[in-house]
């Protein structure tokens, strides 16, 4: 999905690398918590989890604007 480009905030990103694709699913994630959805929040943890070795926190920007994202390390 995401190889097609995607919509970040106000951007368009033709092809996310891989932080950027991760600022997506942490969008995606947020939703899921905001859901109670047990399933994505699983699966969207785990993405991020295997994409970004050692990530320790990550920070989902609420202000609608997925680029100020933040992982920690």
């Amino acid at each position: 999905d995401m190889q097609r480009g995607w919509q970040m905030s106000r951007t368009w990103v033709e092809s996310p690398d891989t932080s950027q694709r991760c600022q997506i699913v942490a969008d995606k994630l947020l939703t899921a918590i905001e859901n109670g959805n047990q399933a994505g929040i699983g699966m969207f943890s785990a993405y991020i989890l295997s994409r970004l070795e050692g990530v320790t926190a990550v920070d989902i920007d609420t202000s609608g604007d997925m680029n100020e994202t933040r992982f920690s390390f």
